[in-house]
């Protein structure tokens, strides 16, 4: 038998939570009480954790996202490790301007950004759903922002080292970007989860720090 998802009202500060967590988990990643949202996003207006009913389902959804996160995490943290290799072979006479790899970088991201783009989309298109627009133009802005800061951060690795530039232009980005989470979209709420990050902050400034010392 379909559920059904549908709410008294069109507004999403209607919506019935209680939908949501009745979904299994495969449900949870496509939230079809969510027409006009896409797979994998919440609207604003959905401030809270929306655990499923079935505990075993939120389990395997908790690990999921626990192993994304950690894989993405490794991504990340190995994404100048090309640079690296390219600076350690290329020849020393002219050769060696940091900037001459940003090219070859960028040019890298934007296939791959594009092709799991489309795969998303062809997602979109599988489930029977309008991709939507306002998500493209955001993404080629933050696309150039980011070119200008990797750009920094090369010229910068190339004057005074990678081991000392890496942890100062690796966690600068994320605690801005935490900060504007916590402060501006109130992603992050509550006097607990404040202190954590607060805690976490410090730990990070402070480890840091004590890195491009010892650098």
């Amino acid at each position: 038998m379909q559920k059904d998802y549908t709410s008294s009202s069109d507004s999403i500060l209607d919506l019935d939570l209680s939908a949501m967590s009745k979904e299994n988990l495969a449900e949870s990643l496509i939230h079809p009480e969510l027409p006009n949202y896409g797979p994998f996003s919440l609207p604003a207006e959905v401030h809270e954790h929306v655990a499923i009913a079935n505990a075993a389902d939120e389990r395997k959804r908790k690990y999921i996202g626990v192993g994304l996160a950690l894989f993405l995490g490794c991504i990340l943290g190995n994404c100048l490790t090309p640079y690296v290799l390219w600076q350690q072979s290329c020849t020393a006479v002219g050769g060696c301007n940091p900037l001459n790899f940003l090219f070859s970088q960028c040019m890298g991201i934007y296939v791959t950004s594009t092709v799991c783009f489309l795969i998303y989309a062809s997602f979109f298109r599988y489930h029977k759903r309008s991709m939507p627009r306002s998500a493209m133009r955001p993404a080629y802005v933050s696309g150039l922002l980011w070119a200008m800061g990797l750009a920094g951060q090369l010229l910068s690795a190339g004057n005074l080292g990678f081991d000392m530039v890496y942890p100062l232009t690796s966690i600068g980005p994320a605690m801005v970007s935490m900060l504007w989470s916590a402060i501006y979209f109130k992603e992050i709420e509550g006097k607990r989860n404040m202190t954590i990050m607060a805690i976490g902050t410090a730990m990070i400034v402070a480890g840091t720090a004590l890195r491009a010392i010892a650098a």
